[in-house]
């Protein structure tokens, strides 16, 4: 009845299974598909011609950030309708206090932890707060997760001398996370603008903080330094200045309390179960093009 494809690499898959089928196209992208991170000029063209075509067969659009429906919109001049924004949140998550990031890296108790939890890439502020910390007396730095650039990073560290002051960690089941995550002090979603995706990107990271109820340095970017100054959830700052990046971890630790209610109002704001009924009502909506 319904294809349902995720991101640019699966239209047109779904544009020929519904050509050869009658059945209604879903389009989910998780990124700006035409402005990626570390994308070359013809990859750009590219991917731009191959989501016009696309989207002319699309009966139903879904983007993981606001910013990027205006963007489309500006691109191609119209997009689907409906096309909605369903944001990359948790499910509402009870912590277990077992999974503890000081007792598997034998962390001191009066240590603060800093955490970068995701897919281990570029441009996602890592190096800027690994030099952070240098900074910073009593703070070590956990980067949880996998990816091509988790070795580079790893060398990185181990060259400057820095493996007491900052780990890394996983990756770790998708159940778990969140639990490790409320273990830390201060999470990180410093994403560069190296691409309009991520400079208007809500990575899940943000949400997850604030539903492990940890306050968070975030990009001043126009969604994560939206939500994070909405929300009072924490400070935002240049993402690849490490002096702001240090001011505002400090800032945070010199009185972490004033996030609280910031942080639970977020965490019961954003999460799935708010945001699932976004989707419902999409596929609901779908029914007119006889869908039961």
């Amino acid at each position: 009845d319904v294809f349902h494809c995720h991101d640019l690499n699966t239209l047109g898959v779904g544009v020929r299974c519904k050509e050869e089928t009658g059945a209604v196209l879903v389009y989910d992208s998780h990124e700006l598909q035409t402005e990626r991170n570390r994308m070359t000029p013809e990859a750009k063209e590219q991917a731009i011609d191959d989501e016009r075509r696309g989207l002319e067969h699309v009966d139903a659009m879904i983007v993981a950030s606001p910013s990027w429906i205006t963007w489309n919109e500006e691109l191609y001049g119209s997009l689907p309708d409906p096309t909605i924004t369903i944001l990359n949140v948790p499910e509402p998550t009870d912590i277990d206090p077992t999974l503890d990031l000081r007792d598997r890296l034998d962390i001191a108790d009066d240590e603060r932890i800093v955490i970068y939890q995701g897919s281990i890439q570029e441009n996602r502020g890592i190096e800027p707060a690994i030099e952070a910390v240098e900074e910073l007396d009593g703070v070590t730095l956990v980067v949880i997760g996998y990816g091509y650039h988790r070795p580079a990073l790893e060398a990185l560290v181990r060259d400057r001398g820095l493996t007491d002051t900052v780990k890394f960690f996983g990756p770790v089941p998708n159940h778990e996370l969140i639990s490790y995550s409320a273990s830390a002090d201060v999470g990180l979603a410093n994403i560069v603008n190296s691409s309009v995706s991520y400079y208007t990107s809500l990575p899940n990271k943000l949400f997850e903080y604030a539903m492990a109820g940890i306050p968070v340095v975030g990009s001043d970017s126009p969604e994560i330094g939206r939500i994070v100054r909405e929300e009072g959830i924490g400070e935002v700052c240049d993402p690849v200045d490490d002096r702001a990046i240090a001011g505002a971890i400090r800032t945070i630790l010199e009185d972490p309390d004033r996030y609280e209610s910031g942080l639970a109002r977020a965490a019961n704001r954003y999460n799935w179960y708010a945001e699932a009924p976004k989707l419902i009502g999409l596929y609901e909506g779908l029914k007119e093009h006889g869908i039961d």
